[in-house]
Order: structure tokens, then C-alpha cells, then sequence
């Protein structure tokens, strides 16, 4: 197995004019890459995207300011934006939509006031809801 090297020392041995592709590259793709557009395009500040995820507003910050995250957390945070992430892969063939892919869905609980990212944790809100309507109902 190789052993991973530090990116300092692979850029030494780049050429100078693969530095300024690679850097060039990197700037078109983070400008593209700006989850924060959704956001205020849906109409939502960083607090209330915050709520619907269930995490902390400096959560929804770093989300934003990563510049490369999971699938299923870019999807986690469209949907809680109101849309549907969708991946395509244009190849030569034709467009692909790539379908079946790990992605979570996000179930409103009104009774919890918060949004649940996975089947495990809607079943375990899901109880934990019933038994506070329960308590209520006692």
C-alpha cells in the first residue's frame, strides 16, 4: 500500500504552469460551488437553514464554506432549501441521471419541530414523538 504524501510536496514538483491550471481550476469550481446561493435564493438565513438541518448556524457555515462535502449532505441541504439535488454525468453517450445514490431524506416531525436525516433517526424521533404526545394526552 502507498503512503499517502503531503500536497506541499507533490506542488514542488509541479510545473509552474500546471500550478496556475490546477489554481485556475480550483477558482472556477469554488465559484461554482457556493451552497449559499441556494440558500438566499430560497429565501432563508443561515438561523433558519440551521433549524430545518437540526444543526447550529455555525454548522450551516461551514457546510457553505467547504469546498468539497458528501453527497448526501449537499442533498440534505437542497432539500431543506425546498429542491431536489439531482447528478447527472454528461458523458460522450449521452446525459446520465445517476439514481440510487446514498442520498437521505428529510421528514418534518411537527411535534419535534425538527427535521430527520435518516431512516434510523425517523424511526427514533418517530417514538420519541409518540411518547410526548402520550405524556400530553396524560
Amino acid at each position: 500500500m502507498s503512503k499517502a504524501k503531503p500536497f506541499a510536496e507533490l506542488e514542488a514538483r509541479m510545473s509552474k504552469e500546471s500550478i496556475a491550471r490546477s489554481d485556475r481550476l480550483y477558482e472556477k469550481l469554488r465559484d461554482e460551488y457556493e451552497l449559499s446561493k441556494i440558500r438566499t435564493a430560497a429565501g432563508l438565513s443561515q438561523e433558519e437553514m440551521a433549524r430545518r438541518l437540526n444543526v447550529d448556524q455555525a454548522q450551516v457555515s461551514r457546510i457553505e464554506k467547504r469546498s468539497d462535502a458528501r453527497v448526501s449532505t449537499i442533498a440534505r441541504y437542497v432539500r431543506a432549501a425546498g429542491g431536489k439535488l439531482r447528478v447527472v454525468a454528461d458523458m460522450p453517450a449521452g446525459m446520465f441521471e445517476l439514481k440510487g445514490l446514498a442520498v437521505p431524506t428529510i421528514t418534518r416531525v411537527a411535534a419535534a419541530g425538527k427535521a430527520v436525516t435518516t431512516k434510523a433517526n425517523a424511526r427514533s424521533t418517530a417514538k420519541a414523538t409518540r411518547r410526548s404526545k402520550e405524556k400530553v394526552k396524560a
